[in-house]
């Protein structure tokens, strides 16, 4: 079968491909055939160290410990980097203390949400940062959102702060 040599020619090329090209491949269970496809994750798990054996004595990282960056980058994270950052579009929004309580707040949500994954991308950063402040303060949701949206017009301003009306904040605190 095609795919079957596609697997193990990618095998020898690009592991990273060949185990998204195994996902697709293996991991269907729309066939009317013998192939079953994969249920479950244990089965991936178990087909990753059939195909790569020094799986068996890997052991992740507890935890966010990189952030995959726009350009392709790997960088570590870096919590005071991001707490920096929710200071900035929370700036005056309150006293310094508040302003530093807040950023503090929002990282937790974000390490919350995120946190236990050792690998995410600075999208998904944003998209937690973003949902917090949607909760906490619609000023510093609205600095944050137009830099991580990249808006680009004045309606992108006016099309989110048209959401934002129907958030009740003394609900969500």
């Amino acid at each position: 079968m095609i795919a079957d040599a596609v697997l193990v020619r990618l095998r020898e090329i690009d592991p990273p491909t060949h185990i998204r090209f195994a996902l697709v491949h293996a991991g269907r269970r729309d066939r009317n055939d013998a192939r079953r496809g994969w249920r479950g994750l244990e089965e991936v798990r178990r087909w990753l160290v059939e195909e790569y054996p020094q799986l068996q004595h890997y052991r992740p990282p507890n935890g966010l410990t990189k952030v995959v960056k726009r350009d392709g980058r790997l960088v570590a994270f870096d919590r005071g980097k991001l707490e920096r950052g929710i200071g900035i579009a929370s700036k005056g929004r309150g006293t310094r203390d508040d302003v530093r309580q807040l950023a503090s707040d929002v990282a937790v949500d974000v390490e919350r949400e995120i946190g236990d994954q050792p690998v995410v991308t600075t999208g998904q950063i944003a998209a937690e940062i973003l949902r917090s402040l949607r909760r906490r303060d619609p000023i510093a949701y609205l600095r944050y959102a137009s830099t991580a949206k990249r808006f680009a017009s004045p309606e992108a301003y006016e099309a989110e702060a048209v959401a934002l009306r129907n958030v009740d904040y003394r609900d969500l605190r």
